[in-house]
C-alpha cells in the first residue's frame, strides 16, 4: 500500500467514528493551546522585561544605596538584612567609586522633596513631581532629544522624562518640549531658593500663614531622557537642586542657611560601567566597599530564573493535560480495534502484513494528534492576541507604552503541533500492537 492509501483509510475511519473522534480532537486542542499559550507568555514576559530594563543600553548601569541587602536570595527575591551600610552617600563616596577600575562614569543623585507638582507650559495637565538633582556629566543621564546640562550649571534648567513628553503627545518628537517652560509647585512651607521668606519681626499668625503656603518655580527644558529607568524622572542641576533643598531661616536676626543634602548625603550614585561583560565585577568592587548595590543585568538575571521556573511549571501542567488527551486517544483506538476486529480478520486473511496493519492504525493517532495540535496552534495564535489587546488596553490606560506579553513565533507553533503529533503517535502504539497481533481466523470465526 502507497501511503496515500493509508491516509485514506486512517481518514475514512477518523469521520466514521465522528463523536470519538472530535472529543479526542477537543482534547488534544485544549492541551496544544495549554502548551502553546503557557509558553508564549512565558518568552512573551521575557521579552518584555529585558526590553522594559535595558531600552537605553543601561545594561551597564549599577544604582548604588547606603545600605545593602543581605541574606537568602534566590528566583523569587532576596531576603533583606538592615544595618549594612556606611550611613550615607557623600562626595567621599563618590571618589571611592570614581576609582574603581571599569567605572566609566559616576553620577551622585538627590531626591527633591520639596517640588510638589508641575505644568508645561501650553498643557492642562498637573504631574507629580519625582524630581532628582544630578551633576552635569556625560552619562548621568540618558539624552533622547536636546542637551546634557552645562558644567557648573546652577540655572533654573531641567530635563524632563520621556514618560512625561509621551503623556503631554510628543513621544514621537520629543523635541518640540525644548525650550518650554515648566512651573513646579512647591510644598506647604517651602523656604528653600526662591521662596518669600517671612522677615525677623513676622508674628506668628504671618508665620503659620507662611506655613500654608506654596511657592512657584520655573525652569526651562533643555533634555529629554531616553526610554528606561530615567523617563518617569525630572532632573535639576546639582547646583539648583542644593538651593531648592537649602533650608532658608531667621535666627537671632540673621537669615540663616542650611545645607540638607550635605546633612542628608546624596539619595542614591548612579555608576556606568566601561562595557556589560564588566557591570558584575563592578558591582562586586561596590559591594565589598560596603555599600548597596543594585544593576539591571542582576535584576534581569533574576527575573530570567523567575521565568524559567514559571515555564516549568506550566510545561508541567501542560504534559499533564496531555498526558490526559493521551489517554483518550488510547482509549479511542482500543475502541476503534475492537469494532473492526471482523475487517482485521478479512485484511490479514488477504495477506495484510501485521506492519501494515500496525502502520495503519499508528498513522489513524498520529492523524487525530495532527489535527488536534493544528486547531491548538490556531487556538493559541488568537488567544496571545486577546491577551496581549487587553494588556495593551490596561497599559495605555495607565499611560504606559504597550508591550506583548505573550509571544508566538513560528517554531513555537511548529514546535505544539509536533508535541501532540508524537503523543498520538505514542498513544496509538499499543492499540497498533493489539491489532496486528490479531490471528485472522479467530477474528473471522468470531463473526
Amino acid at each position: 500500500m502507497r501511503f496515500r492509501d493509508y491516509l485514506s483509510v486512517a481518514a475514512k475511519d477518523v469521520r466514521r467514528q465522528t463523536g470519538r473522534s472530535t472529543l479526542t480532537i477537543i482534547a488534544l486542542m485544549i492541551s496544544a493551546v495549554i502548551l502553546i499559550t503557557l509558553t508564549a507568555l512565558s518568552i512573551g514576559a521575557k521579552k518584555a522585561i529585558v526590553q522594559e530594563l535595558s531600552p537605553d543600553n543601561s545594561l551597564t548601569t549599577i544604582t548604588v544605596t547606603s545600605t545593602k541587602a543581605g541574606g537568602l536570595s534566590g528566583a523569587f527575591g532576596t531576603v533583606q538584612e538592615a544595618g549594612k551600610g556606611s550611613g550615607k552617600l557623600t562626595e567621599d563616596t563618590v571618589s571611592q567609586l570614581t576609582a574603581l577600575p571599569h567605572a566609566a562614569s559616576v553620577s551622585p543623585r538627590a531626591p527633591i522633596w520639596e517640588l510638589n507638582t508641575f505644568t508645561v507650559a501650553g498643557s492642562s495637565k498637573q504631574f507629580v513631581a519625582q524630581a532628582q538633582g544630578v551633576t552635569p556629566q556625560l552619562g548621568a543621564v540618558s539624552i533622547k532629544a536636546g542637551q546634557m546640562f552645562a558644567p557648573n550649571d546652577a540655572g533654573h534648567n531641567i530635563i524632563l522624562g520621556y514618560g512625561y513628553a509621551k503623556t503631554l503627545g510628543y513621544g514621537d518628537h520629543p523635541e518640540q518640549l525644548l525650550g518650554k517652560t515648566i512651573t513646579f509647585t512647591t510644598q506647604k512651607g517651602y523656604r528653600g531658593d526662591g521662596a518669600s521668606i517671612t522677615g525677623p519681626t513676622a508674628t506668628a499668625a504671618q508665620v503659620e500663614a507662611f506655613n500654608q503656603t506654596t511657592t512657584q518655580l520655573t525652569a526651562t527644558i533643555v533634555g529629554i531622557t531616553g526610554q528606561g529607568s530615567d523617563q518617569n524622572s525630572v532632573f535639576l542641576p546639582m547646583a539648583w537642586a542644593r538651593n531648592v533643598r537649602a533650608l532658608n531661616a531667621w535666627e537671632n536676626g540673621q537669615l540663616k542657611s542650611t545645607d540638607q543634602l550635605t546633612n542628608d548625603g546624596y539619595g542614591s550614585i548612579v555608576v556606568r560601567a566601561d562595557s556589560k561583560s564588566n557591570v558584575r565585577a563592578v558591582a562586586s568592587a561596590i559591594d565589598n566597599l560596603g555599600y548597596g548595590e543594585i544593576s539591571t543585568a542582576t535584576q534581569i538575571d533574576r527575573l530570567s530564573q523567575f521565568s524559567t521556573v514559571m515555564w516549568a511549571v506550566f510545561g508541567s501542567v501542560s504534559v499533564i493535560a496531555l498526558i490526559a488527551a493521551s489517554l483518550g486517544i488510547v482509549n479511542t483506538m482500543l475502541m476503534t480495534v475492537s469494532e473492526q476486529t471482523y475487517v482485521i480478520g478479512i485484511w490479514r486473511a488477504c495477506g495484510a502484513r501485521k506492519s501494515t496493519i500496525a502502520a495503519m492504525f499508528l498513522l489513524e493517532a498520529a492523524l487525530l494528534g495532527l489535527i488536534g495540535g493544528a486547531l491548538g496552534g490556531a487556538v493559541s495564535v488568537g488567544v496571545c492576541q486577546f491577551i496581549n489587546q487587553h494588556i495593551a488596553a490596561l497599559l495605555q490606560a495607565q499611560n504606559l507604552g504597550a508591550v506583548h506579553v505573550a509571544t508566538t513565533p513560528i517554531w513555537l507553533i511548529a514546535a505544539g503541533i509536533g508535541v501532540t503529533l508524537a503523543f498520538g503517535i505514542l498513544s496509538g502504539v499499543y492499540p497498533a500492537w493489539r491489532a496486528a497481533r490479531q490471528d485472522p481466523s479467530k477474528a473471522l470465526a468470531s463473526i
